[in-house]
């Protein structure tokens, strides 16, 4: 399925208001993530999301739906970090974010050696 997340923050508000945030300060952080698709995280209306040092592995049990669902969704959030490791540019389609300003995210590579 193209647009399952494997991490899928989406409040049931149905208003959005501005700077007024449903959840605050998640942190995802040293996990495991296998996939046989590309898209890992989708949120919306959060304040203080931290997505870092996770391995993400594809399974290889389907192809990949390149040109689906965008890897990384974020909609109406704030303070987002999005740290990736550089060989994980291969499992990656896109980033994609809604009503949300350039200063909002910040994504970075970690080198692996």
């Amino acid at each position: 399925m193209p647009n399952n997340y494997v991490i899928n923050i989406w409040p049931e508000n149905h208003e959005s208001v501005s700077n007024y945030y449903v959840h605050k300060n998640i942190v995802i952080e040293n996990n495991v993530f296998k996939p046989f698709d590309t898209p890992i995280l989708k949120a919306n209306s959060i304040k203080g999301l931290v997505f870092k040092n996770n391995l993400i592995e594809s399974t290889g049990t389907f192809p990949k739906l390149r040109g689906g669902a965008p890897s990384f969704y974020f909609q109406q959030c704030n303070q987002v970090e999005l740290k990736l490791k550089d060989n994980d540019i291969e499992l990656f389609d896109s980033v994609k974010t809604k009503a949300m300003k350039r200063k909002d995210i910040k994504i970075s590579w970690d080198k692996i050696e």
